[in-house]
Order: structure tokens, then sequence, then C-alpha cells
């Protein structure tokens, strides 16, 4: 059996695979584009090329909770990292960088500048030359955590 179809109910049909086609494509946006701009907590300072996995997690909502190592990752392709303490009784570090977000689930972070502040620092300094490429990383969003894990030098 063949029916056909008027001309209004066929724009009709045209205008709502529009807006499901839209639709689609910003909640695979939101999936996949792992957009991690902003500031977070992470467990480890971007100061080096040694450590192979980072996790960002959250703040709190709690003032004094977020204390320890934080990063921000700003919309011109820049970030930084740094310390905090509850007291001024510690070496405090800070490093500053450029990331590229290579696709929804890559992205490389090169380090341009690491502070040592405070005497407690005892005039430590960065063996590094700048800027310090510190690699390629697999980026991963999960329960509102954002894994980041290096990939192995041979992909690089």
């Amino acid at each position: 059996m063949i029916q056909f179809v008027s001309g209004k109910t066929k724009l009709r049909f045209m205008k709502i695979g529009n807006i499901i086609t839209g639709l689609i494509l910003i909640f695979t946006f939101n999936v996949n584009g792992q957009n991690i701009e902003g500031e977070w907590r992470i467990d480890h300072l971007m100061i080096d090329t040694l450590v192979k996995n980072y996790t960002l997690d959250t703040l709190s909502s709690e003032r004094y909770s977020n204390y320890g190592n934080h990063i921000s990752i700003n919309k011109d392709g820049s970030f930084r990292t740094w310390y905090t303490a509850p007291c001024g009784n510690d070496c405090f570090i800070s490093s500053f960088g450029k990331y590229n977000l290579i696709d929804s689930t890559h992205i490389r972070f090169s380090i341009e500048k690491v502070n040592f502040i405070k005497t407690e620092c005892n005039g430590r300094t960065s063996p590094y030359t700048f800027p310090l490429d510190i690699g390629l990383f697999h980026l991963n969003i999960e329960n509102n955590q954002v894994h980041l894990v290096k990939i192995n030098t041979i992909l690089e």
C-alpha cells in the first residue's frame, strides 16, 4: 500500500527531524566535549614530567576544606596549578603553562614557569628548562572527576 504525504506534513517531519538532530548534537557535544575549564582540586601539581596520572575533583562548598593542590584551566588555553594551606608555614609552589585540547579525549600540557615561594622552600628551583612538554594525556570525565592518564611516550 502506498501513502502520499502532503507538503505540510513533510515540512512538519523535516522540522521535527532538524530539532531532533540539533538535540542529538548538543547532547553529543556535552558528553564528548569534555569541558574541563574552571578551577579544580588536583592530586599532584603539574611541575615536572614524572607524574603519569592526575585526578581533578570539584571544589567543595565548605570554605575551609579546599586546602591543597589546585588547577585552573582557562578558556584561552592557559592553566595554572598552585598549593594552598591554612597556615603560611609551607613551601608554596605554583606552575603556569599552556594546554592543547587535541580532541574530546586527548590533551597536551606544557609548563612555562614554576615558582617556589617562601623561605620554607630553602632556595629550591626547578631543574627543568622551560617550556617543558609534560606529555599527552587521555582525558576522561567520570563521577564529577577528571582523569588524566599519560599516554605511552612511544605514541606521542
